[in-house]
């Protein structure tokens, strides 16, 4: 059979990636800080030269995307929109 379903997973673009030397493990230590995101919630990441991607559970992705947008990485804010 054919997938005719929605996507379990939800991606995340965050501005920033190896030029600013972001690393999976702190985009990970971002999202699972407080608990309120597990860790089998988060699927793969990605860090571009300029971007780093997320793949977050669809039930979690509410509570990610408030996570990422408060977090910091090296004191610095970070920037995120949810991809379509």
């Amino acid at each position: 059979g054919r997938f005719t379903g929605e996507p379990p997973w939800i991606t995340f673009c965050i501005a920033g990636g190896r030029k600013e030397k972001h690393r999976p493990g702190e985009i990970l230590g971002v999202l699972t800080r407080d608990g309120i995101v597990g860790g089998s919630d988060v699927g793969r990441i990605d860090v571009m030269d300029l971007a780093s991607f997320v793949a977050v559970r669809k039930p979690a992705a509410a509570a990610a995307g408030k996570q990422l947008k408060r977090g910091r990485i090296k004191g610095r804010p970070l920037r995120v929109r949810q991809l379509p």
